[in-house]
């Protein structure tokens, strides 16, 4: 009985959300369209960048590059959902996700000022996580009886190539 009463709660609610991205819709539109065309054009400038840096041979500053433009990509990931959430209406959510956006901006600003050496720290820094983040996996699927893959090793063997 209670799931025919939930089927028809979402049901109830779907004229409501029509409704409300009509309005967004209409008050926020134009700012909306402005920030799709904005985030399209920071895509294609790092599609170009990318391609630009792998047909590049220099060495300096290889690390700087990478982690740009890996940090570019994730802003534009972010920002794509920022404007999602915006567009059903979630503000709040929008609003963490632009302070998520900021902090990439910084670390960014960061790394373009500072250069190669603080990218590679930031590289090796990601792995470190990357590793703590995979043993944390393994003991969950331990926990939860299902087959544990050791990727640990390899992310163990990672971390000694960086020492």
């Amino acid at each position: 009985m209670s799931h025919i009463r939930n089927a028809s709660h979402v049901t109830c609610q779907e004229p409501r959300t029509i409704g409300t991205a009509a309005r967004l819709a209409h008050r926020w539109g134009k700012g909306l369209d402005l920030l799709r065309m904005l985030l399209t054009i920071s895509r294609e400038f790092g599609e170009e960048a990318h391609a630009k840096a792998r047909r590049s041979r220099a060495r300096s500053g290889r690390y700087r590059t990478d982690v740009l433009l890996r940090l570019h990509a994730r802003a534009c990931q972010v920002a794509g959902e920022i404007v999602k959430l915006m567009e059903s209406g979630r503000a709040d959510g929008a609003m963490a996700r632009w302070r998520t956006l900021h902090e990439i901006n910084v670390v960014i600003t960061l790394i373009a000022e500072h250069g190669d050496e603080l990218a590679e720290r930031y590289l090796a820094h990601d792995i470190v996580e990357s590793a703590r983040a995979l043993a944390v996996n393994e003991k969950t699927h331990a926990a939860l009886g299902y087959a544990v893959r050791s990727f640990h090793s390899k992310a163990k063997g990672k971390l000694s190539v960086l020492s």
